[in-house]
């Protein structure tokens, strides 16, 4: 439907590209996605309050805003395990360009990919398979999900292994945050936001990456590297969701206490 849409378009805009037709077809998708779900939970889940639900709810603002910052501090945490090292060999060096057209944009991009993934993820994805399949299973298969979705076609086997690997991490520790968080869902958008749009605005003046950067350590892509495939992102997870494991193993009673019983000091 949201392609259907945007096909009049090319009516009135006869330079618009591919690409820029895409990006509008999957806002409209999503504004679609929106609007249909509170239909859908009162019809499969029979929940008439849908955004407290998936944890949409702007209630407690304290609450809202230091769980959006604890998401952002660990992305912090992500990119400097991959910033980091890179500048100090010869494959990353460091320029420093600050960019505020560059900064607007990474910050819009992050936010709308935050949001929106989140929703559909988070939201309704582990919701559903949670039911389906129960706590554990579903948030391991969610994370399965997650990471096939995001998967690009045209890697070959290691780059793509290392993709999946990373990405099955990351979803796996947003599910955990959900579940720490008592089912809120702006810790996962401050995550992930910041993971997009830190790296948007890193990658585009802050540092210029090597061709040569080996693709195993900081991720495949070149010039262009998804950081999340890379060892050192991997690493960083494992060692992040090893300090989650026993929220994990409390995971089959959710939202009841699973927050404390992580380690104490872990992130996020």
């Amino acid at each position: 439907m949201g392609w259907i849409l945007v096909q009049p378009l090319h009516i009135g805009w006869n330079n618009i590209q591919q690409n820029q037709l895409s990006i509008v077809s999957t806002i409209f998708s999503f504004l679609l996605f929106i609007i249909l779900l509170p239909s859908w939970a009162k019809a499969r889940w029979k929940d008439d309050h849908f955004f407290a639900t998936i944890g949409l709810d702007f209630y407690l603002k304290v609450e809202f805003i230091r769980n959006l910052f604890k998401g952002l501090f660990c992305s912090l945490v992500l990119l400097c395990a991959v910033l980091i090292p890179l500048i100090l060999t010869p494959w990353g060096r460091w320029l420093g360009n600050f960019s505020i057209p560059i900064a607007l944009i990474g910050f819009v991009l992050g936010l709308f990919v935050g949001f929106a993934e989140e929703t559909i993820f988070r939201g309704w994805l582990l919701n559903e398979m949670k039911q389906m399949l129960g706590v554990r299973l579903g948030l391991l298969a969610q994370a399965a999900i997650f990471s096939f979705v995001h998967l690009p076609f045209n890697l070959g086997l290691w780059p793509a292994l290392g993709l999946l690997i990373g990405l099955f991490l990351l979803g796996t520790l947003l599910g955990l945050i959900v579940n720490n968080q008592s089912g809120k869902l702006w810790g996962c958008v401050g995550l992930h936001g910041g993971l997009v749009g830190g790296w948007f605005i890193i990658s585009n003046g802050f540092v210029e990456i090597s061709s040569h950067a080996p693709g195993w350590l900081f991720g495949p892509g070149g010039t262009t590297l998804n950081p999340i495939g890379g060892v050192l992102s991997i690493i960083t997870l494992s060692s992040i969701l090893y300090n989650q494991r026993t929220a994990f193993a409390m995971a089959g009673r959710p939202f009841k206490g699973a927050c404390k019983a992580s380690s104490k000091g872990a992130l996020p």
